[in-house]
């Protein structure tokens, strides 16, 4: 009843050779002298975002407010 799955065929070079990264990355130095970004950069970056969710909550809050839509 339950066909069995074919095993995947395994070409010689996957048993040999280690999976090697690609040597691109290597050979390009922007890539090495990129600045990753540091924990305060991100830390303030979150903060950042939060401010402007909270400022939109607010504003979409007062515009409906204004409008009615609580029923007031």
């Amino acid at each position: 009843m339950l066909a069995r799955m074919p095993e995947p065929i395994r070409h010689p070079t996957h048993l040999s050779a280690p999976i090697q990264p690609p040597r691109q990355y290597k050979r390009l130095p922007e890539q090495r002298n990129m600045p990753r970004l540091t924990s305060s950069v991100r830390r303030s970056l979150i903060a950042l975002h939060i401010y402007l969710i909270m400022l939109a909550v607010l504003l979409l809050s007062s515009v409906l407010l204004q409008s009615g839509a609580f029923g007031r």
